[in-house]
């Protein structure tokens, strides 16, 4: 039996990767990556403690990186292990942003979420 690929949360292209947790297809992956990058610039300007020094905000072990609800506010930020990031799931802003970069570069147009992602904010 053929593993049926996951669809982007942004624009619902078929993703790259069979793995349950790929939540991007390749253009809106480098879009997300390209935000990344930019919010990990501010975190180093602002001289923020690197996430090792903190106990995981939500298991209590310790922090391996720091998660966001938002990317469009880059130093709110808390320190988790790496499996209580991925529990929370994507920022709750991603596909905005990801539609506007890809609106800017013109890679693509109308791209319409495929899951609500709202439940997975922590409470």
């Amino acid at each position: 039996m053929k593993r049926q690929r996951n669809p982007c949360i942004v624009c619902g292209r078929p993703v790259a990767s069979l793995l349950p947790i790929a939540r991007y297809c390749g253009v809106c992956r480098a879009a997300v990556a390209d935000i990344r990058r930019g919010i990990h610039r501010q975190i180093q300007a602002a001289a923020l403690p690197h996430p090792s020094e903190f106990d995981c905000s939500d298991c209590g072990k310790p922090a391996t990186e720091y998660e966001h609800r938002y990317y469009a506010l880059p130093l709110e930020v808390e320190p988790v292990c790496t499996s209580c990031n991925l529990k929370r799931g994507p920022a709750l802003d991603v596909v905005e942003l990801v539609q506007a970069r890809l609106a800017m570069t013109g890679k693509t147009k109308g791209a319409k979420p495929t899951k609500d992602w709202s439940k997975y904010q922590v409470k």
